[in-house]
């Protein structure tokens, strides 16, 4: 596998800070780099739903791909001035957002685009809402762009 081009590192909770409210914000990090984030409209609500999941959840970590569960009743008491709907719309802008890189290397132009979040809703057979999963894919792209701060945060008493 060949080896990323060397950048500095982007903040990875910038990404929460839409207050341009542009569908797609250009991040571009230097000459052989750019990043777009695409469909960016996310808030702090969508950044205290993400850190509540990820800070209390049960971790684990496979295929490249982080996972985070949490109960219902954990996450409603992280939250609690969250109404339900709230939490769907919240939810839904997570489950939209994505990130296209393009870089250069010794094979030419690499393109990717990378849907980060994966966002499951369970429910009992009484239809009540009962935990929250959240999936993180391509954690080589993350750490390659981010770096160890929001790894730390994902990875953090994970069961493997």
């Amino acid at each position: 596998m060949e080896k990323k081009p060397e950048i500095k590192k982007l903040d990875f909770f910038s990404i929460f800070n839409s207050e341009c409210r542009e569908e797609s914000i250009s991040v571009g990090i230097n000459d052989d780099v750019s990043v777009i984030y695409a469909n960016s409209l996310l808030t702090s609500n969508e950044q205290m739903l993400f850190h509540v999941i990820w800070s209390f959840g049960e971790k684990s970590v496979f295929d490249g791909t982080a996972v985070s569960v949490l109960t219902a009743e954990m996450l409603l008491s992280h939250l609690p001035e969250c109404s339900i709907e709230g939490l769907v719309e919240a939810i839904q802008r997570l489950s939209r957002f994505s990130i296209e890189v393009a870089y250069k290397d010794s094979r030419g132009l690499i393109k990717g685009h990378y849907n980060f979040f994966d966002i499951v809703l369970s429910y009992n057979c009484d239809e009540i809402f009962t935990a929250i999963t959240m999936g993180i894919k391509s954690l080589d792209i993350i750490e390659w762009l981010f770096g160890n701060e929001i790894m730390v945060l994902l990875k953090d008493n994970i069961t493997q």
